[in-house]
């Protein structure tokens, strides 16, 4: 995998003892597959892309996806993350499509961010089928309850009217946030994602800022977790919650410190 990225799958991958190679991301905060495909060898078994990435928010592009899987060694099975699918703009890779194109891959979507059921815990997994019968032989049989059930296929009977107001008001937003962090002299990552990553100078200061957001009742996620201690990721909430981040944001800044060389 990448790192900078989703922290459950290099925990996922120590659990099982797994040894873990990470490739550096490319300079728009994507996977760079490139550099990814480098660290495959004999011994590999699982290659995750995350994309959008978490924490960064860029996505790898379709047809770089495609020749990335094509490129695999057929011992290695490829992961495609895509928990935040639905954000992407028109034109963007689509693992089920690729899937469905006679490639082989396993593919992780969730009912946990564009469509809002967090709280209810549902993601799954469109995979080959012999995938399918051996995960399905070692997993719990009540990881997902029944109402969560109920609510993820009542979202999918819903998603062509629902889904895309919802993104194209989070794409709104999520350019009104990121011109409102430049003007405090943030430079905020470009993301396709329902967040932005922040990098704000150092550890010491994204944990500052996180401390003096948190007074102003200003809920921010620290990145260190996820392999970037020197940014804050900020969640796209409605227009009101979002101007309210700014301001709070503007008096954490007077109050921790504007960055060195800020405008």
């Amino acid at each position: 995998m990448a790192w900078p990225s989703f922290i459950s799958w290099r925990q996922g991958a120590g659990v099982m003892g797994a040894t873990l190679r990470t490739a550096p991301l490319a300079a728009d905060g994507s996977y760079d597959l490139d550099a990814l495909l480098e660290l495959v060898g004999p011994a590999t078994k699982m290659v995750v892309v995350v994309s959008p990435n978490n924490p960064t928010g860029a996505a790898v592009g379709a047809a770089a996806l495609e020749r990335f899987i094509d490129a695999l060694p057929d011992h290695v099975l490829p992961v495609l993350d895509e928990a935040y699918f639905e954000y992407l703009p028109a034109g963007s890779h689509d693992g089920v499509a690729l899937m469905r194109s006679g490639r082989r891959l396993a593919v992780t979507r969730t009912f946990s961010k564009a469509f809002g059921l967090a709280g209810l815990r549902v993601g799954y997994m469109v995979a080959p089928p012999e995938l399918v019968r051996m995960l399905g032989a070692v997993r719990n049989a009540f990881d997902v309850n029944a109402v969560a059930q109920a609510a993820a296929v009542a979202s999918l009977s819903q998603s062509d009217e629902l889904l895309p107001p919802r993104m194209a008001e989070i794409a709104s937003e999520r350019h009104m946030v990121s011109s409102g962090l430049r003007a405090l002299g943030l430079e905020p990552m470009p993301s396709t994602a329902n967040f932005v990553l922040v990098p704000v100078g150092s550890a010491d200061r994204a944990e500052a800022l996180n401390q003096a957001l948190l007074r102003r009742g200003i809920i921010v996620r620290p990145a260190g977790p996820f392999g970037a201690p020197d940014a804050i990721r900020i969640t796209i909430g409605l227009a009101q919650e979002n101007a309210e981040m700014l301001v709070a944001m503007a008096g954490a800044l007077g109050e921790v410190g504007a960055l060195p060389g800020a405008r």
